[in-house]
């Protein structure tokens, strides 16, 4: 699903182009992050990203955003996932790039992000899945209006062991 762009005070959620792909590509193979978010590194090229990134636009229950700052210079990406009209809810991710954690963009961004999936697809609901031993980004996304709804035990194999999955949930007023 692709949207046209979403201005804040600080930071612009936007489609990506392609000039995009050279930040977010270490994005995309940045292991830490990767892990954080429950994924994979792939170990993707520039080529490779660009088509994972053109999935998001074919799917009609998925947005993926750059994150950029008033510069226009990438500072990470927001990504929707497992848009369910019905039940009126959907699941967020989030990835800053080194340097931009810790500015106040990541709340940002879920902060225009959650107006604009409220506003326009009549959500009252999303969610997200972080490490329970990233207590850093758990009090991030409290900043934003979580709040802790449950945990997964023993939930994904990270860098060689099993991890706690705390879930959240923030309803869109």
């Amino acid at each position: 699903m692709v949207i046209k762009m979403l201005e804040g005070a600080n930071i612009v959620l936007r489609p990506w182009v392609n000039k995009d792909l050279a930040a977010l590509t270490p994005l995309r193979n940045d292991v830490k992050l990767q892990a954080q978010l429950h994924a994979r590194p792939r170990g993707s090229n520039e080529e490779q990203v660009k088509d994972w990134l053109q999935g998001f636009a074919q799917d009609d229950q998925s947005i993926f955003l750059v994150i950029a700052d008033k510069s226009d210079e990438v500072a990470g990406f927001i990504q929707v996932k497992n848009i369910d009209a019905l039940n009126r809810r959907a699941e967020i991710g989030i990835g800053l790039t080194p340097g931009k954690t810790g500015k106040g963009l990541g709340s940002e961004a879920i902060g225009l992000l959650g107006c604009y999936l409220k506003d326009t697809w009549n959500l009252r609901k999303i969610i997200l899945q972080v490490s329970s031993d990233n207590l850093l980004a758990i009090g991030a996304y409290k900043k934003c209006g979580f709040q802790i709804c449950g945990e997964f035990h023993a939930h994904v194999f990270i860098e060689g062991q099993w991890q706690d999955v705390t879930l959240m949930e923030l309803f869109l007023q």
